[in-house]
């Protein structure tokens, strides 16, 4: 899995990694960037009001399994918000037969909505509540690492943490990846409302501690 030497490894199973990330988030909210290398950031796109605005975002067209999970993170959580995805092919590195040749490697970055909310120890319950609640195991080949992040800037607070959640699917083709990857953020998606469904106090103290 992809960290870096200096990242602080909290949970590492077969299937999923968690972790403080020694880079930055997003500062938020930020304009769409031409990379002026043939990728283009479109920008951020506020969906709390307007969960329409899934319709617009091109990283989501044509997946509706990714569109599924951002809706639901933004929609059926009065907690959370997402503030940037994308996802796309990429070659894996395996040897021998019958085994991966490609992944969909894709990231989606959330936040808690209320800034006082916006701690590390209550990203890392959450962080911790996704993985233990998507319950991936190397028979989805699908994988998550999900990094602890802090932001630049969270509309003009300062100090607080997002996540940076990695799904990573496999595939033996590049049609394969996909569906693995369409069915894989469905499935992380069914572990939203249950997190909503917590106090926040318990989330806090206890979301990790069934793993």
């Amino acid at each position: 899995m992809e960290t870096s030497m200096s990242d602080q490894i909290l949970e590492h199973t077969e299937t999923a990694v968690i972790f403080k990330s020694d880079k930055w988030g997003p500062a938020v909210p930020y304009r769409a960037v031409d990379h002026q290398d043939g990728t283009f950031n479109h920008g951020f796109f506020d969906l709390r009001a307007r969960p329409d605005e899934i319709e617009n975002i091109p990283e989501l067209r044509g997946r509706p399994g990714f569109a599924t999970l951002v809706r639901t993170l933004n929609c059926e959580s009065e907690y959370l918000m997402t503030l940037g995805c994308e996802a796309g092919i990429f070659q894996a590195n395996f040897n021998g037969e019958n085994v991966p040749t490609v992944y969909v490697g894709s990231y989606v970055n959330v936040a808690f909505r209320d800034p006082s909310h916006g701690k590390e120890e209550n990203l890392t319950a959450v962080a911790r509540f996704i993985a233990h609640e998507a319950g991936f195991t190397l028979q989805h080949w699908t994988k998550l690492e999900i990094g602890i992040e802090q932001m630049p800037a969270f509309f003009g607070h300062s100090g607080l943490y997002c996540l940076e959640l990695k799904i990573l699917s496999y595939g033996i083709d590049e049609t394969m990846a996909w569906e693995v990857f369409n069915n894989a953020t469905r499935r992380a998606a069914t572990a939203i409302p249950k997190f909503a469904l917590r106090p926040i106090a318990a989330r806090s103290g206890n979301a990790g501690r069934n793993m």
